[in-house]
């Protein structure tokens, strides 16, 4: 009976976490609102069988967690390195489109003599103008010829605060741990 109660309360306590995630995932991929949850469910039957304690299952999310955030502070290192080592030039800004097959619009400069995209997309057409994307326009980028695509203002941006927030995040995580012998 106290196993089954502790199946219910841990299902009952990380659903809701897992119904949020699972928001999220729906809105920006093809992952069900209601998968997670069920994965938890899984998971939690799985802990229950083997006797392992609920308290786990947070201790295991932290980890994958961490695995993650280790995943985006390499990914993001390995951009604000290329950034760092590409070569700086003028281009000029060509156009601003959606490739096919992609989402959403990618810039492209002309770079002695030839069209080089930006290494990130994600700029909404509607508002690129607005942005400073105005074909004709003169710029200062940075390229790389390992990725045959340019650094501008932007992806300059996006590699650092992308590599800030996983850094803040992982010390989030890792801190607490560190100092939990000092906690009341």
């Amino acid at each position: 009976m106290n196993d089954i109660t502790d199946l219910l309360i841990a299902v009952v306590v990380f659903s809701l976490p897992a119904l949020g995630i699972g928001y999220l995932l729906s809105r920006h991929t093809g992952v069900g609102v209601w998968e997670p949850v069920g994965v938890l469910a899984v998971v939690a039957v799985i802990f229950c069988i083997l006797g392992l304690p609920m308290a786990a299952i947070p201790a295991l999310a932290m980890i994958g967690l961490t695995a993650g955030l280790a995943v985006l502070i390499i990914m993001f290192l390995y951009f604000c390195l290329a950034a760092l080592f590409s070569r700086r030039c003028n281009a000029v800004l060509v156009k601003v489109e959606v490739p096919e097959g992609k989402q959403s619009a990618f810039a492209y400069y002309e770079l002695d003599g030839k069209v080089v995209p930006a290494i990130f997309g994600g700029i909404r057409k509607e508002v690129a103008d607005r942005r400073g994307f105005v074909p004709g326009k003169e710029c200062r980028v940075r390229y790389s010829r390992f990725r045959d695509a340019v650094f501008d203002r932007r992806a300059v941006r996006i590699s650092i605060c992308g590599l800030m927030t996983g850094v803040a995040g992982a010390l989030m995580i890792v801190l607490p741990f560190m100092f939990m012998e000092y906690l009341p």
